[in-house]
């Protein structure tokens, strides 16, 4: 039904505004947030190396921190 659809889009968009306050509070904690959603969009790891001007192991690093920090505050 037309109920049930407008409820899981609005469910749908409160999800995502959480998940992006996270991001944004977890930014401001450590830099490994700019990592994860470059590779979110699609960006190799040695592509965001070039773009963030880091070493590829640093990005790796931070990835699988970045996913670490989001992962815990999602809970």
């Amino acid at each position: 039904s037309v109920r049930c659809v407008k409820e899981t889009v609005a469910s749908e968009r409160a999800l995502f505004h959480e998940i992006l306050s996270v991001i944004r509070q977890c930014a401001f904690k450590s830099c490994c947030i700019e990592c994860v959603l470059l590779y979110a969009k699609g960006y190799s790891y040695d592509e965001i190396s070039r773009l963030l001007n880091i070493p590829t192991t640093t990005v790796r690093s931070r990835i699988s921190f970045g996913r670490e920090i989001l992962r815990r505050e999602l809970g």
